[in-house]
């Protein structure tokens, strides 16, 4: 009876050691994710609204889609074509004035 009760004792500990091991190991993968995402700024704290962010700031989203970069893509094109459009109604308007003669 002395060997079994020996055993079991070891088998307990062992158990219990591994539950430690078990603990620890979760506890460090759960810090290694939380460091990533507080690096990466995708967790903020739920208490502390952290520091004021600018207009300019707030407005943008934190991912970016390619159906995005098409807008974006698509106004600066329309922005050129208006600049172009100005640009030449300047030009006609500089050579059909008369020249100054001061």
């Amino acid at each position: 009876m002395g060997a079994d009760l020996e055993q079991l004792t070891a088998i307990a500990a062992l158990g219990g050691v591994v539950l430690i091991l078990l603990a620890v190991a979760f506890l460090i993968a759960r810090s290694v994710r939380d460091l990533f995402r507080w690096i990466a700024g995708a967790k903020a704290p739920k208490g502390d609204p952290g520091p004021v962010r600018s207009a300019g700031a707030a407005l943008l989203p934190h991912l970016v889609s390619a159906s995005d970069l098409y807008a974006v893509r698509a106004n600066l094109d329309a922005v050129s074509r208006q600049l172009a459009d100005l640009e030449a109604k300047l030009r006609l308007a500089s050579a059909a004035a008369p020249p100054r003669h001061g």
